[in-house]
């Protein structure tokens, strides 16, 4: 019987021990997951801003290769600017001078 009681007694330290050393992990772990609570704002902060300059460098590359394209078709098939070289167009035109050129298969004396 007394080995009965002993086992009892030995059960219940190891449950006291066991439920001692488990709060002490519920706290730490209250106390950890405070300090990731506290730093969920900043973190979200930090995240708002490396998105908005991937955002930008993006915006940035779209605006650029839309205004390339724009001017690829603008001078392929609308109109292209051209400047006078030399003085093989006086007097109409003078060295130096800019127009804008309509693309055409072929251009005939007296055009301009």
């Amino acid at each position: 019987m007394n080995e009965l009681r002993s086992t009892e007694i030995l059960d219940k330290e190891i449950q006291a021990d066991a439920r001692k050393k488990a709060e002490r992990i519920l706290v730490s772990a209250k106390a950890e997951c405070e300090s990731v609570l506290n730093s969920v704002p900043a973190r979200i902060e930090q995240a708002k801003k490396e998105r908005s300059r991937w955002i930008k460098v993006y915006d940035l590359c779209g605006s650029v290769v839309t205004a390339l394209v724009l001017i690829f078709i603008i001078f392929t098939f609308v109109c292209r600017p051209a400047s006078v070289v030399g003085t093989s167009m006086v007097p109409t035109l003078q060295d130096g001078d800019w127009l804008v050129t309509v693309p055409k298969s072929e251009y005939n004396y007296g055009d301009i």
